[in-house]
């Protein structure tokens, strides 16, 4: 089993992150997932805000709480705009194809 938990796109606090991540896990009665998303940028991007979000992603991977990082509907922009501001790279982008 690979277990992929996804941060909405309304997140654009560390709090919300968190409180995010912390209820998927307890909502599936685990203590981490093997995948954790950030679910479309474009409200992160308008807040000004995607450091703080991915900053909060890269602390729940040090705590253990996921084992890798990735984005979900990420343009070529938001991906670079996401490598300026990142410690870890995203592992993947996971899109949607009609």
């Amino acid at each position: 089993m690979f277990l992929t938990c996804k941060i909405p796109s309304k997140s654009t606090s560390t709090r919300v992150v968190r409180d995010a991540l912390r209820s998927s896990l307890a909502s599936l009665g685990r203590a981490s997932c093997d995948l954790l998303l950030l679910h479309w940028p474009a409200q992160a991007l308008e807040a000004g805000s995607l450091r703080e979000v991915w900053a909060a992603m890269e602390e729940a991977r040090r705590e253990g709480e996921c084992a890798e990082l990735g984005v979900s509907n990420f343009t070529v922009a938001a991906l670079r705009a996401l490598g300026a501001v990142c410690s870890t790279p995203p592992c993947v982008n996971q899109v949607n194809l009609p």
